[in-house]
């Protein structure tokens, strides 16, 4: 009897485990307070201009203090090293990251490398 109620706690317990392990991913598409999210347009040698699905665009000054990365939205959840500024082409979807003392200036650049148009482009519905 008691060898059951320890096989029954441990399988309850790692049934708890699976659970708790499953993430909710947020919609990509979603920008929180201080990011925008857009198709990058046009690039000046201070700023970048951002289409947003509002049809507002916004230019958005960069500078060396702003970071680049490459913006996950599905597997394989690795990271590529190599986005830079030079990843910025036009039509590229982005996700610009404000900094809090100057709004205007980006903190982070996350780029998206996905073709256009395709299932995994967060910038589908604005194109």
């Amino acid at each position: 009897m008691r060898k059951k109620g320890l096989v029954l706690g441990a399988l309850l317990l790692l049934a708890g485990i699976e659970t708790t392990a499953c993430a909710v991913v947020a919609q990509p598409t979603r920008a929180r307070v201080g990011q925008l999210i857009g198709v990058f347009e046009e690039p000046t040698s201070e700023a970048v201009r951002i289409r947003m699905g509002n049809k507002e665009t916004r230019d958005i000054r960069i500078d060396v203090k702003t970071q680049y990365t490459k913006w996950l939205t599905h597997q394989p959840w690795t990271i590529d090293r190599l986005v830079n500024e030079k990843s910025m082409t036009i039509g590229r979807c982005v996700k610009v990251t404000l900094r809090n003392d100057q709004p205007r200036a980006a903190r982070r650049v996350e780029i998206n490398l996905d073709p256009p148009g395709t299932p995994y482009d967060p910038c589908r519905s604005i194109r």
